[in-house]
């Protein structure tokens, strides 16, 4: 038992109501963001492909979306999840935050590796997850953050980490301060 390979599981929040952004045609999950080449055929790409992509080179057999009520377009538009098939979705009213989402998927997720990622923060590497699977089996740690630095700190949860890559806080949107990573993506 102790060699079994856990299964790898991504976790992608998307029951929030997008206000900051409204009125789109769409939910922001599905946004076209440009054009790809599948098959030899044209398709637009969406914002959420990236992660979707990035779960699967990682070793996700299986990503579960949470999505609000009402939000029936993502799952029309995306179906069952290329290139995987392995997309669910699991339905909720409003919730409280995105703790409170992303706790839904808890029963699916269990005793697995976990990739959290939000659909509409596009990153690189595309090979991030993988890096983060690696450190976390380095470290034996229980959460491994991807951080990123960012010029709007007033607009992130700013991470404050010790020498040795450590987390000893995060600072959720603060007017001032002098950290200067992020995080926004998390095994």
């Amino acid at each position: 038992m102790k060699n079994k390979r856990r299964d790898i599981v991504g976790i992608i929040p998307a029951a929030g109501s997008a206000s900051r952004i409204s009125p789109i045609p769409c939910s922001k999950e599905i946004y076209p963001i440009g054009v790809q080449q599948v098959g030899g055929k044209s398709q637009i790409k969406v914002v959420t492909s990236d992660l979707i992509e990035s779960f699967v080179l990682a070793g996700a057999d299986q990503v579960y979306m949470i999505i609000r009520k009402g939000k029936w377009d993502i799952p029309q538009y995306l179906g069952l999840g290329k290139p995987m098939n392995s997309l669910a979705y699991i339905v909720t009213d409003p919730t409280e935050g995105t703790h409170h989402t992303v706790d839904l998927a808890y029963p699916f997720v269990k005793d697995k590796i976990v990739l959290l990622g939000f659909p509409d923060i596009l990153f690189k590497p595309n090979n991030a997850y993988e890096l983060l699977i690696d450190k976390q089996k380095q470290t034996n740690a229980e959460v491994v953050l991807g951080l990123f630095k960012t010029a709007n700190p007033s607009k992130a949860d700013m991470v404050d980490i010790d020498d040795q890559g450590r987390l000893r806080n995060i600072v959720i949107k603060p007017d001032q301060t002098i950290l200067t990573d992020t995080w926004a993506i998390a095994v």
